[in-house]
């Protein structure tokens, strides 16, 4: 019997290789003799680089760049050759600034485009970037400011950062930018189709998370929609109500519209990088998952997509997990054939996340579902 894993991370608790790990311990003491692959997933946000990086066998590189407040922080993206795989929460992720320093209408993507600009420098032509997780919701003018682009308020001046730096851009100058930019690629790794704008959009949706409250969200969305207008005389085919445009508070949109860049599904591309099918074809089960199954899994998560590869090949699909959410029964229907959370009732949400007990209850799940098998 030939047992593939391919399980996302368990987000503030587990990577996904050390799930995928764990997994195959309880396999093997369940069923010795049993071929178990593990393969690392992602879907754009947490996790999603070292995946990559292991398909790619890829190399770290790490800078001084600006996190979300501006202040300097380490960070690290990975290349081979000429190809760069790193991901915008290494730089203005929400899990580098502290609840207290939420401000969309000021945290900036800055940082992104330092990065962006060191693998350039270092010849990188290629980019694979995860955009899961950003504290922002600048539009990505910041990364644009970093590589180069330059946007002036009414007064001719530059303007700052974050939203309200967006929200006061008159003209657009592209003449200023990197040079090297058109002979880049960018491949944008994201599991959100929201536009830029709207009640779906970046502002209305992801904002709260960010720290923005009543009216402030408002503000927000008045800010992108200035942004989008002022891009549109400088390019008129840039499209606000895109999909994926809103992915990491309108990075997706910088992309898309300055960079001529390629919205893809993180997962997709994880599977493809990590030859997923080719490991599928004499596999007996796949066991995917990720920390919480609920009703949203449905809407694109890494785990249902894996679900949905193997069921073209008619395999059976174990789903592990933390805990079950509300409407987590629709996972079935998308090719989940059995779920199980491995969140031990006796102990609290916090207990569980710490890695020696999830480890220990992955291990211990995976051995109970084999040794009935």
């Amino acid at each position: 019997m030939k047992v593939l894993i391919s399980i996302d991370s368990f987000k503030g608790s587990l990577s996904s290789i050390e799930a995928g790990e764990a997994i195959k311990r309880g396999i093997l003491r369940a069923k010795s003799d049993t071929e178990v692959v593990v393969l690392p997933l992602g879907d754009g946000g947490e996790g999603t680089t070292d995946a990559l990086r292991l398909a790619y066998k890829a190399k770290r590189r790490t800078i001084t760049t600006l996190n979300p407040i501006g202040r300097k922080i380490r960070a690290s993206y990975y290349i081979v050759g000429n190809r760069a795989i790193m991901e915008m929460s290494a730089s203005a992720g929400l899990c580098l600034i502290k609840e207290s320093q939420r401000d969309p209408m000021h945290t900036t993507t800055y940082g992104v485009g330092l990065m962006i600009r060191d693998a350039i420098e270092n010849g990188a032509t290629e980019f694979l970037i995860g955009v899961g997780g950003s504290a922002t919701n600048d539009g990505g003018i910041g990364m644009l400011q970093a590589l180069g682009f330059s946007f002036l308020d009414c007064n001719g001046n530059e303007v700052g950062f974050g939203a309200y730096g967006a929200g006061s851009v008159c003209k657009v100058f592209r003449g200023r930018a990197m040079t090297a930019l058109k002979d880049c690629t960018f491949k944008i790794l994201c599991d959100v189709q929201n536009p830029l704008l709207g009640p779906n959009g970046a502002s209305y949706v992801y904002s709260y998370q960010k720290g923005a409250r009543g009216e402030v969200i408002n503000l927000l969305e008045g800010c992108l929609k200035s942004f989008a207008k002022a891009t549109r005389v400088s390019l008129p085919k840039a499209d606000p109500y895109a999909p994926g445009s809103g992915a990491a508070g309108g990075l997706g949109f910088a992309f898309l519209s300055y960079l001529g860049a390629e919205l893809l599904s993180g997962a997709h591309e994880v599977l493809r990088a990590t030859r997923f099918e080719e490991h599928l074809e004499d596999a007996n089960i796949v066991i995917t998952g990720e920390g919480r199954i609920d009703s949203q899994s449905v809407n694109g998560k890494a785990p249902i997509i894996v679900a949905e590869v193997a069921k073209r090949h008619s395999k059976r699909v174990i789903g592990l997990c933390g805990i079950t959410g509300d409407g987590y029964e629709a996972c079935y229907e998308a090719g989940i054939d059995e779920i199980h959370a491995i969140a031990d009732p006796s102990k609290t949400t916090e207990e569980n996340m710490k890695k020696e007990i999830a480890i220990a209850n992955l291990e211990n799940k995976a051995y109970e579902i084999f040794s009935k098998i």
